[in-house]
């Protein structure tokens, strides 16, 4: 059923936010915070900051802090993670970013710890049912990186990384979406017949899978803590 284990610190969201020990997830810091306080109230979680201020308008602002619209929000140099239209997505309902409203923060609050106690009480065992299961994209650079961008089960991973997993069971699922992109390719990518300019953009974006853990979000949110 599953193609393969991925090392947790390979393994990222859709704006570089890493799971592993090195890298920063909102969702990962947020059942840190439960942990220590099985009360906090939703509004007092890295959850809620998360989704209230880091409000991107464009893949260029979410990854690089530059208000480039040449890239909308959800598509990628070379096109989208997933096969459905990246236009159909709203940054209004996306778990992946804000504007998100309280009850909205607060469902998604109420999924993620529901989740975590699920798993944490009875195990993860996605082979009971199909859409438990753990797909994405592998990016490869030119050194022989990897990392794997998860497309479906962010929750999943964000819970079996709190819970301590190191290695992460995945299906490679080309039906759903990209199953690998290679940086040595770049000359196929969908938006790479652009300026030098916007190539050179579209590099630092790939790039920003591999250098910034999460953390270049982690710095708009908390600056005090720099």
């Amino acid at each position: 059923m599953f193609n393969r284990t991925v090392p947790i610190e390979q393994i990222t969201n859709i704006f570089a936010c890493n799971f592993g020990i090195k890298g920063w997830h909102p969702i990962v810091e947020t059942l840190k915070e439960y942990q220590q306080n099985p009360q906090i109230s939703f509004r007092d979680t890295t959850l809620y900051r998360y989704h209230k201020q880091f409000t991107p308008l464009n893949t260029s602002q979410a990854l690089l802090e530059i208000n480039d619209d040449f890239l909308p929000l959800f598509v990628y140099p070379w096109g989208a993670f997933t096969h459905k239209t990246p236009s159909n997505k709203s940054a209004q309902t996306s778990r992946f970013c804000g504007p998100s409203s309280d009850p909205f923060i607060e469902e998604e609050f109420q999924r993620i710890i529901s989740l975590f106690e699920s798993i944490k009480t009875s195990g993860y065992r996605p082979w009971r049912h199909h859409q438990n299961q753990i797909t994405g994209t592998f990016l490869f650079d030119d050194q022989g990186n990897r990392r794997f961008v998860v497309m479906q089960g962010n929750h999943r991973v964000a819970v079996l990384a709190t819970l301590g997993w190191s290695n992460i069971p995945i299906r490679i699922q080309p039906k759903i979406c990209t199953t690998k992109v290679f940086l040595s390719d770049k000359n196929r990518w969908q938006y790479w017949n652009e300026s030098s300019e916007k190539q050179r953009l579209m590099l630092s974006i790939f790039s920003s899978f591999f250098g910034e853990y999460g953390q270049h979000i982690r710095k708009r949110l908390f600056p005090a803590q720099i």
